[in-house]
């Protein structure tokens, strides 16, 4: 965990205005700080942001690291019984009793409401990064059960391409990221692998998140280009980003835990977001130093009528991505990446029409299943 506190009076990390650092953050060391600047609250509106209705934010467990809140337009604090475990930045004005700001580390005695410059959230479409997911739901996408996700440096960077919604209390093993283009509806708990020192799992939407319902736990990083509304007795473990506004109900509560750079490299370069270039591949090893074969293994290719789904299952090298391939047509299917067991799933939705067989390619490993439950032509 990250104990050691800054105390130097350089001006700024990571992108951040001056103020907004140096003895009011915790990290080992300046060069730790490696997100985006709107990722390093565990609050940040692009707008106003209203505290209210018995509103706690702050950190697990007996750290002093401190959890701040933003605003690029007014900070205001609603009502009573609010506490920020943290300071409460603003870059236009502040209003309400600044007694509900109580940083856990605040060396200096600086005043717990500090006005900073604009930190702008930079233009974010989902669609835009097709081509670093390692896996795609084309339509909307239904959540129930548990998911085992990629690893710290192979994540899971899962696309959808319409809605995201919870139909039972989800579960997922490893660190990855959803990048939606629609809508996110929450009405159920989501937990990840108890880790208190950084967030292991990403929900980022272009559109807005909505908790559907009361009492509900949920540990990510929550970014929304456009409302993040919460219910009653929410939790949240993580962050919240929200590109318009965050609306709180009674009792909400959030633990911050630090943002996983693992879960940001791949979308944010010194907090912009852009679409990923491609990148030449490395240069072909000596002829006289083959590469090792890539184990792979393809155990299901299933198709299902009512749904128009294709479900594609398999083992191959952890961290491996494995790409697949219409084999009688060579048209591109998606890509999976194996998870730390070196097991993949592809599912995707409104595929059609089914291919008769499916090739998956996983390094210089290639394999065919014929899929099941495919239509009459392919007999």
């Amino acid at each position: 965990m990250l104990t050691a506190l800054i105390e130097s009076g350089q001006p700024g990390i990571g992108g951040v205005s001056s103020g907004t650092t140096d003895e009011t953050v915790h990290a080992g060391s300046l060069s730790e700080i490696t997100v985006p600047p709107f990722f390093q609250y565990a609050v940040y509106s692009d707008g106003d942001l209203t505290l209210k209705d018995a509103l706690y934010v702050g950190v697990e467990g007996g750290s002093q690291q401190n959890a701040n809140v933003f605003s690029n337009g007014t900070l205001k604090v609603q009502g009573g019984g609010n506490l920020v475990e943290g300071f409460g930045y603003y870059a236009g004005s502040a209003r309400g009793d600044a007694g509900t700001f109580r940083p856990r580390y605040n060396p200096s005695n600086l005043p717990t409401t500090l006005q900073t410059a604009t930190i702008a959230l930079p233009h974010f479409d989902p669609l835009d990064y097709s081509g670093v997911a390692t896996q795609v739901t084309n339509g909307n996408l239904d959540l129930k059960g548990h998911y085992d996700l990629g690893t710290r440096e192979h994540p899971t960077i899962w696309l959808v391409t319409g809605n995201v919604q919870t139909k039972g209390d989800v579960s997922f093993s490893g660190y990855g990221v959803f990048l939606v283009a629609g809508k996110i509806d929450i009405k159920h708990s989501m937990t990840t692998d108890a880790n208190i020192d950084e967030t292991t799992l990403g929900l980022y939407t272009g559109d807005n998140i909505f908790f559907k319902k009361d009492n509900v736990d949920v540990a990510a990083q929550l970014l929304a280009v456009g409302k993040v509304t919460l219910k009653r007795n929410t939790t949240i473990y993580g962050s919240i980003i929200s590109g318009d506004k965050v609306t709180f109900s009674g009792s909400t509560q959030i633990y911050y835990r630090p943002v996983s750079s693992a879960l940001t490299d791949p979308i944010w370069v010194a907090g912009v977001s852009v679409p990923p270039l491609d990148v030449p591949p490395p240069p072909p090893p000596p002829a006289d130093d083959p590469p090792a074969e890539t184990s792979l293994d393809f155990t299901k290719a299933q198709w299902d009528s009512k749904k128009a789904k294709i479900k594609l299952e398999g083992t191959s090298d952890a961290g491996a991505v494995v790409s697949f391939y219409n084999a009688t047509t060579d048209d591109f299917i998606g890509t999976a990446t194996t998870d730390s067991r070196g097991k993949f799933k592809l599912q995707i939705q409104n595929f059609s029409p089914a291919p008769c067989t499916v090739r998956a390619e996983a390094g210089n490993t290639t394999r065919e299943k014929a899929v099941k439950k495919a239509t009459a032509d392919c007999q």
